[in-house]
């Protein structure tokens, strides 16, 4: 009897702390002066955020003790990542910063990060597959392709918010080859971007955003290079080649509470494409004068939306280009 309790004993010990050493937490820490080698926890931190992610639960989150460049990584399930109260670097020369490659369902927050190209890098954020990615608080410069570039071949959410781009060839690039793409873009800057601020390349694809800048976008502030739509208000666009650019037929934006200022051509459309606008968005020309964007006479200033500067027949559609036109070469639209 008493063997028999003796080896019930030494088999429970076993169970008790055969613990998998793989086991996986809900939270984890990386520190600019952390080891790879730590469990991550906040006591021992990790120092780069590929190691923290490879131990951290799908639905967990990776927090920064404190401040340090934790290096360029793959997401590969749900995470939240926030460096919230610390500075959390990424440095991607010559490489992509992070690379969301997540499941169907997936969800994926990037909050309070610093992610620098060092004017070598490919992208800041490459979303490949993944349901939603929300990207809050977030820097991103120097990249020679796009500050977020969103290249999916399934539907997907995008918020980004509190967001600054700077010093890349496009700002935000919304892409997918199946499904849609739902973008809600709001508080986010985007400067100095050599092809252009916020790019919609595909149908079935709405992208919102608000209360935003864009400057010193050699191309175009807002791009419609494919059939789906750009919702833009209260937004800036300043110093551009072109403000906004429907240039996909079938593709539309549409304009409300814009401020448009010295861009070389406020608006500019191809047929089949439309730019619709609420009646309420100011033009400041090269002499500083503010004026009302032209529209059609269906509009009237009021909240309904009439097409500006598109295509159409007839004698007040030729007047309207033409005015388009004119406003332009003035370097107001």
């Amino acid at each position: 009897m008493n063997k028999l309790t003796a080896g019930l004993g030494a088999a429970l010990v076993l169970c008790v702390y055969a613990v998998p050493a793989n086991a996986q937490a809900t939270r984890t820490w990386v520190s600019g002066t952390g080891n790879d080698a730590n469990a991550c926890t906040r006591s021992a931190p990790c120092a780069t955020f590929s190691t923290a992610l490879s131990k951290t639960v799908a639905g967990g989150e990776i927090d920064c003790v404190d401040a340090g460049g934790f290096g360029t990584f793959t997401i590969n399930k749900s995470i939240t990542i926030d460096c919230g109260g610390a500075v959390g670097s990424i440095l991607a020369n010559g490489v992509t910063g992070i690379t969301v490659n997540a499941g169907a369902n997936d969800k994926v927050v990037l909050r309070n990060l610093n992610i620098q190209g060092l004017g070598a890098g490919t992208n800041g954020i490459r979303f490949t597959a993944g349901f939603h990615l929300t990207v809050d608080n977030v820097t991103i410069t120097g990249f020679t392709s796009r500050g977020i570039d969103v290249d999916k071949g399934a539907s997907a959410n995008v918020y980004v918010r509190d967001t600054r781009i700077a010093n890349v060839a496009t700002g935000i690039r919304l892409f997918t080859g199946l499904g849609g793409v739902n973008a809600q873009i709001d508080n986010v800057r985007i400067d100095n971007a050599s092809a252009s601020g916020l790019e919609v390349a595909s149908g079935s694809t709405i992208a919102s955003i608000s209360n935003s800048v864009i400057t010193n976008a050699t191309g175009s502030g807002l791009l419609m290079s494919g059939g789906g739509f750009i919702n833009a208000s209260r937004t800036t666009i300043a110093k551009s080649g072109i403000g906004v650019n429907s240039n996909a037929p079938a593709g539309s934006i549409r304009v409300s509470a814009m401020n448009l200022q010295d861009n070389g051509t406020g608006f500019a459309v191809v047929s089949g494409a439309t730019i619709s606008s609420a009646g309420n968005n100011k033009v400041l020309e090269r002499s500083a004068r503010p004026r009302m964007a032209s529209r059609s006479r269906s509009d009237k200033g009021s909240s309904t939306s009439s097409t500006l500067c598109g295509p159409g027949a007839g004698i007040a559609a030729l007047a309207r280009r033409a005015r388009c036109r004119y406003d332009s070469a003035r370097g107001a639209a």
